[in-house]
């Protein structure tokens, strides 16, 4: 079963200043675009699980540098 992927919006983009008339940078602009994804169910549900063990292995490596750095601290008060 194909799905579709709806309205997508985000992003700021620059706009060039024109010399010529001084107009100030815009950096304000937001871009609006549609994007349209056919894929199956199942191949949806593969990209899922492999970005949902992309984040545990991230909230992982994360929780591992607290650790180390509350364990450096720790020792560093021990001295």
């Amino acid at each position: 079963m194909e799905r579709e992927v709806g309205l997508v919006e985000g992003g700021k983009r620059k706009v060039a200043k024109d010399s010529d008339t001084e107009k100030k940078n815009r950096n304000d602009e937001f871009c609006k675009f549609q994007t349209i994804a056919n894929i199956t169910k199942k191949e949806s549900q593969i990209y899922m699980d492999q970005i949902e063990q992309t984040w545990k292995l991230e909230a992982i490596g994360i929780r591992d540098l607290m650790t180390d750095y509350q364990n450096e601290k720790a020792s560093e008060g021990d001295v």
